[in-house]
Order: structure tokens, then sequence, then C-alpha cells
């Protein structure tokens, strides 16, 4: 009976300090280490700032990664992290909290000019190993989702008469800008590489003080390094190879299709949102004028067809790139000046002999 005792008083001990040994571990903390490297390359990446959020209750309500982003991405994260040259940042998180085992989500923060982005991270704590241990040091190694997107919409005519939506229209030229310390332009590459300048005016424009309304109407008028998008025989207009950051750009007409006119004033302005959850917006004015945010699927621009009457609000015939007078207009001035001339020199004579 006292060897049974013993017995059981060595168990219970045995149990007592498993069980306070677990708890200690499972009420501890965990060192993250996370590893930002380029998808392509695996090349490391310096500068990403990572937000850390402490979502134990949205997790407890059954929320996943990406709706939990959508709510606290407007809310300070308790810590921020930032990697190193190495493209490594590290954290030390307590596993639990208020008796309950703890949830946090990584969230990249500051995406412009950035072309990929670490997806939203959900970790659940404390984290075992395969043999069942509490882990004091976790590498964390996360995917990347691309935050660079080409630009579309579509090109349609519009009636003059009856503002009937006409169909696709193609052959409307395009050019993209934005925003820096004054408007810059895409220039074109075979790669898709993304260089701007604020160079919009043609080699050897004879009017540099001329804005960028008045060379519209002709691509001849713009510099051949800007990059030129044009509606294809479905009306549609893209960046194609040229995929942009989250950011703001306009697409600006500078020369309609034949038949039709151009709106002077009109762009259209594509919000690439730094939110990769949320939908590319497009604003732009709809066939009655009106302006509206339109997904780019659903989004349409409209030309007017020409028609006999002056119209003040848009350009109906394209601009020469001198403005000067054509050499057959001069050839047609001189010959009236000479014809003239001599007319006046002939009822001279004629005076003069009577």
């Amino acid at each position: 009976m006292n060897k049974l005792q013993k017995s059981l008083s060595f168990l219970l001990l045995y149990l007592v300090f498993f069980c306070t040994s677990v708890v200690y571990a499972n009420s501890g903390t965990t060192t993250i280490v996370l590893h930002d490297r380029t998808s392509q390359a695996e090349e490391a990446r310096a500068g990403t700032n990572i937000g850390v959020y402490e979502v134990t209750e949205y997790v407890r309500q059954g929320k996943k990664a990406e709706e939990i982003a959508g709510i606290v991405r407007s809310i300070p994260p308790f810590s921020t992290l930032t990697t190193d040259k190495e493209g490594l940042a590290k954290i030390e998180l307590a596993n639990r909290k208020n008796n309950k085992n703890t949830s946090y989500l990584f969230l990249a923060t500051d995406n412009k000019n950035q072309h990929e982005i670490i997806q939203p991270i959900l970790l659940n704590l404390p984290i075992l190993d395969e043999k069942g241990q509490f882990l004091t040091i976790f590498d964390l190694y996360p995917k990347h989702y691309p935050l660079s997107f080409p630009l579309f919409f579509h090109k349609h005519g519009l009636s003059m008469e009856s503002n009937q939506d006409l169909g696709a229209l193609s052959g409307a030229v395009f050019v993209l800008s934005k925003q820096e310390s004054e408007e810059v332009y895409l220039m074109k590459s075979e790669t898709g590489a993304l260089e701007w300048t604020s160079e919009f005016r043609a080699e050897g424009f004879q009017k540099e003080s001329l804005d960028f309304s008045a060379c519209i109407g002709d691509r001849e008028n713009f510099h051949s390094s800007l990059a030129f998008f044009v509606s294809d025989n479905n009306g549609r207009v893209s960046t194609g190879d040229y995929k942009l950051p989250a950011g703001t750009y306009k697409f600006k007409e500078i020369e309609p299709p034949s038949g039709y006119m151009l709106e002077v004033s009109s762009e259209i302005v594509a919000e690439i949102p730094l939110d990769v959850t949320k939908e590319i917006m497009l604003h732009l004015p709809n066939k009655n004028g009106e302006e509206e945010n339109v997904s780019q699927e659903k989004a349409i621009y409209y030309n007017k067809q020409r028609g006999n009457l002056p119209n003040t609000n848009g350009v109906e015939q394209k601009v020469s790139r001198n403005l000067l007078p054509s050499t057959n207009e001069i050839m047609r001035a001189g010959w009236c000046l000479v014809g003239t001339v001599l007319v006046g020199v002939f009822f001279l004579v004629r005076r003069k002999g009577k």
C-alpha cells in the first residue's frame, strides 16, 4: 500500500510539473522572423513596412485574413516592422492574452510605386513543431500579390442628333500621365518599363509656350518618345505590357477617330487602390456628359459625331504641327496678289492711253 501511495505521489508531482511547464510555455512569447524576398529573383527586399495587428477577437468570430485586413487597414497597428538590407524584420509576440491563445495579422503598408506586395498573413499562437513542442522562434516567408496592373476601358461613338451609342470606335489615340512635382507622361518601352517625362511637345515645335490642350488634335504634335494607346477594333484601349503600381493616372485623348470630335476638357482619371481587395475605378463622363465612377469593365468613353453646326466645346479639325499656313495656301494667296496687281496695271495703262 505504501508503495502504491508513493507511486501515485510521484505521478501526481510529475503531472503538476509537466502541466506547469506546458502552461508556462504556452503563456510565454514567440519571436517571429519575417523574410521578405522578391517573388521572381528571390532577392532580399529592404524597406518593406509591415503593420502588426492583434486580431484574436476577429479570429474567434470566424473571420478570415482578407476580411480582417479590410476591417483593420484604416486602424493604426500596435507595432510596425521594417525589413533591413537582408529583407529581415523581427518581433516578439505574446502567446496568450486574457487566458486566450492569441492571433496576429501582418499587413503590408506604404505600397506606392511597388509592383508586388506581401499578402495579409494571419498567425495563430502558440505554434507547435512536428513533435508537439512549443516553438520560441518562428520563421515567416510570406507570399506576394501582384500590385501592378494594366489599365483599360472602351471607346464608343455617340450620335450627335439622338445621343445614341453607336458602338465601338477604333483609332482614338491617348497618352497617359500622372502628377509628380509636375505632370509627367509615360514614355514608350519595348519591355513595359515605366519611365516618365514632362516633355510632351513634338521635336521642333514652334510654339514652346503652348499648353497641352493647344496641341491636341493630331498625335504628330506630340513627342515621339511618348507611349501612345490606340483603341482597337473592339474599341478597347489598354496599357498592355505597361503595368502600373498603386496611384492616380490620367488618360488624355489627343486624336479622335475620323469623323468624330474631341472634347478638349475631358479626361479619364484611373485610381489603382493600395488595397488589393478593392476594384480599380475610373472617373469619366458618361454619354450624357455626367461625371461618374465605374469599374474598368464598365468604363466607356465617348466621342460625338461631327455635325454641320460649329462646336465650341470640341476640336473638329486636326491642329497643324507648326500652326503656320500650308504651302498650297501660301501659293494661292501669292497668285491672287499677282493677279490683283496685273489687273491694276491693265486699267492704269488703259486710262493713260485715253
